[in-house]
């Protein structure tokens, strides 16, 4: 039977070459739609993917991670006395604004590392130096930001807060979903650049020892700090997920867009196979006067459709692969992983699947003998 719905798809070339453009639309939707969001749901969880700590600590209302509220620093030394806690860093983050040569200002988020670990810091340096952050008011900043900073070059001098701040190195990546400028520094110039007291920060940064029972740290940390929110690192990354998912709606969106998507690739393709059910009628009855069966002729309609189905996946693979080349950037990332690519695949072919069911109703009431005498 597949020997025959090759043969007929190839004779009626024009309804099955829609067939395969509904396929190849779909599948292609799909995957940008959901590439764009897979690449923008990471950008809200940046700091938390780039970071090695393994508990993040904040206030107990914190919802995402780029809006933290001050914590006291006292905190850290309860945190260090826990056992199986390895190391405890303090993490600040604050807005500023960064002075441009025309004499205008651009806000910038300062983040502030430990100066010893750096825990939390730059973790893609692509110019200059990272260990030169360690130095007083020394700072990075991310190459994809740099037009709107003024295009400042490694050991140039800028100004934060009215303050003096060298640039010893270039970072790649670090642009958040917000697309605020990221400016990384050390924890006492974090404090200079921002607003944040000295006597507070906006984590506790905590790395546990190797083979340590998360669970009973937690429970110990959670009674030495009742008023904080003690999250893991997979925690926080979906609660800041979740976070810009509900106050901005772009998971509706995207689905929306998609399902959108999905109808017109059905109504296509079902059009196509539909028409291919049409035009073969005298071919199918004479199948069907021949001894064809019914479960036979269902499966040469399936067989059109997953023909239908694998041609436009393969097209589609390609185009995918060709549009995020050519037009992710840091502020729409798509990212196609090898996931998205396997799920939209496997419900395009289920979409050709349904969109047998016309075609199949339609020659379940075609009789041989008619068919025959026309």
């Amino acid at each position: 039977m597949f020997w025959i719905a090759w043969k007929t798809l190839v004779t009626d070339r024009g309804k099955a070459l829609s067939a395969v453009v509904g396929v190849v639309f779909s599948f292609v939707l799909m995957n940008v739609q959901g590439g764009l969001y897979l690449g923008l749901m990471e950008k809200t969880s940046l700091l938390v993917d780039q970071c090695e700590a393994d508990l993040w600590i904040g206030r107990h209302q914190v919802e995402n991670v780029d809006f933290p509220e001050c914590i006291p620093l006292t905190w850290l030394n309860r945190v260090r006395g826990v056992g199986g806690v390895s190391q405890a860093e303090p993490y600040v983050i604050g807005s500023s604004a960064m002075t441009l040569p025309d004499g205008g200002f651009e806000p910038v988020w300062v983040i502030g590392s430990d100066r010893q670990s750096l825990l939390g810091g730059p973790a893609s340096v692509v110019a200059g130096n990272l260990d030169e952050i360690r130095r007083p008011s020394a700072i990075t900043i991310d190459e994809a930001d740099l037009a709107k900073l003024g295009n400042p070059k490694v050991g140039e001098v800028v100004e934060i807060n009215r303050r003096r701040a060298r640039v010893v190195a270039m970072t790649r990546g670090l642009q958040n979903f917000i697309t605020t400028p990221v400016v990384h520094t050390t924890t006492a110039s974090a404090y200079a650049f921002t607003p944040v007291p000295p006597d507070s920060c906006s984590y506790v940064l905590v790395r546990l020892d190797h083979g340590a029972d998360v669970s009973g740290v937690l429970d110990q940390l959670n009674s030495l700090l009742p008023d904080a929110r003690i999250l893991t690192a997979k925690e926080f990354r979906s609660v800041s997920q979740s976070y810009w998912m509900n106050r901005t709606g772009i998971g509706l969106s995207f689905g929306a867009a998609t399902a959108l998507g999905l109808v017109v690739g059905l109504l296509i393709v079902g059009q196509g196979l539909y028409g291919l059910a049409a035009e073969h009628l005298p071919e199918y009855g004479a199948l069907k006067a021949i001894g064809a069966s019914g479960r036979q002729m269902v499966s040469l309609i399936v067989a059109q459709a997953a023909t239908v189905a694998a041609l436009g996946t393969v097209i589609g693979i390609g185009l995918v692969v060709a549009i995020a080349r050519q037009f992710t950037s840091p502020v729409t990332p798509i990212h196609v992983s090898a996931g998205l690519i396997a799920g939209s695949s496997g419900l395009v072919l289920l979409i050709c699947i349904i969109s047998t069911i016309p075609p199949i109703r339609r020659l379940q009431r075609v009789d041989p003998a008619m068919v025959l005498q026309g």
